[in-house]
């Protein structure tokens, strides 16, 4: 709770990190690669997506490494639009009721 930004450097991507969700449940902000279903997880206002150079499954890397400082600089001189967005997603969207309840419709649906 106390970064001022949660810096995701995973080129392959899981479906869905965990550190990604804890990250925004502490109010840090998110800057990763747009790549996977980060898309689908983050909002504009909890986080940055950059796009990579490299494809990761040629063994690229995605490099872009410009990008990430410019997504990590502008987190840094709106932190509070952020820290606010990064809490209101995780309070709306990946809070336990809510995901409780997604697996009780997949299990039983």
């Amino acid at each position: 709770a106390g970064a001022d930004v949660y810096v995701l450097t995973d080129i392959i991507g899981a479906g869905c990190p965990n550190s990604v969700l804890e990250a925004l449940s502490c109010g840090t902000p998110v800057l990763t690669y747009d790549q996977g279903v980060m898309s689908e997880i983050l909002s504009d206002d909890s986080g940055i997506l950059v796009k990579g150079n490299g494809n990761p499954w040629k063994g690229q890397n995605p490099g872009n490494f410009d990008l990430l400082a410019e997504g990590a600089m502008k987190i840094f001189s709106e932190k509070e639009r952020f820290r606010k967005g990064a809490m209101e997603l995780a309070r709306e969207r990946y809070n336990f009721e809510q995901t409780i309840e997604s697996y009780l419709e997949v299990l039983y649906s």
